[in-house]
């Protein structure tokens, strides 16, 4: 039977004639009351970041967003965005589950699980590769110092640790990277006050007593100051997994 427009949009199912069908009647969350998807909410209609997403759709709610960072020669992609916690506007660019026996490499590995907050199993990771996370990262312009990348130790011990707009991920520290990276924090704010973490590779004892001693969770997942690589994000040791985000 025919239906009208106004029938058939919100229905959350993506039909002819529609760029988006969010299941809802709301503009301004990033797909309109008549089914037209803002920046970032359509496969043509990709954002250079969650972030360029948000703060084009301020209200718009986390889940999945299409991307196609500035460089980047590939078709649009799409990726978790957190538009909620630690100022939001944060893509989802690697997450990993428990186990040492992870093999990191500077390529793409099973990108498309990165569009949910589902966790993989053990010795199981996903990740985008270094140069698209990098990409992602610088794609909005930021002050060098602003806090633009977030590790998050999602088990045990729910941590988190932020690090600045001028370091460049990269899974080895043998590779070349920003000195500014052997600065970090463990608390995300707009004016953020940075320790230098240049004297060691155990941002561990920072973060407090329940990581003092063993080899825990975040214990290589952090901003440290060895080799040529300031910010190296493999997990060693007792392995508890956790996500890697970039704004």
């Amino acid at each position: 039977a025919w239906r009208a427009l106004s029938d058939s949009c919100s229905n959350g199912v993506l039909e002819t004639g529609e760029e988006c069908d969010d299941g809802n009647l709301i503009d301004d969350d990033g797909c309109s009351t008549t089914c037209v998807a803002a920046v970032g909410f359509a496969k043509a209609k990709p954002a250079l970041s969650c972030l360029d997403a948000l703060s084009k759709t301020p209200k718009a709610k986390s889940g999945p967003a299409w991307l196609k960072p500035t460089g980047y020669v590939g078709t649009a992609f799409q990726a978790y965005c957190d538009m909620a916690t630690d100022g939001g506007g944060w893509t989802l660019v690697m997450k990993t589950g428990p186990g040492g026996g992870h093999s990191w490499s500077t390529g793409d590995q099973v990108s498309a699980n990165l569009v949910n907050l589902d966790m993989p199993g053990d010795n199981v990771h996903h990740k985008f590769s270094d140069v698209v996370m990098n990409q992602i990262k610088d794609a909005t312009p930021k002050d060098k110092d602003a806090i633009a990348i977030r590790m998050h130790e999602s088990q045990t011990y729910n941590v988190k640790k932020f690090g600045k707009t001028a370091c460049k991920l990269c899974t080895s520290y043998a590779d070349a990277c920003d000195a500014d990276c052997i600065w970090g924090t463990a608390a995300y704010s707009a004016t953020p006050t940075y320790t230098n973490l240049a004297n060691g590779d155990d941002w561990k004892y920072y973060l407090g007593a329940n990581n003092v001693g063993a080899a825990r969770g975040f214990e290589r997942m952090s901003l440290y100051g060895r080799g040529a690589c300031a910010f190296h994000y493999g997990w060693v040791g007792d392995c508890l997994g956790g996500t890697l985000w970039v704004k």
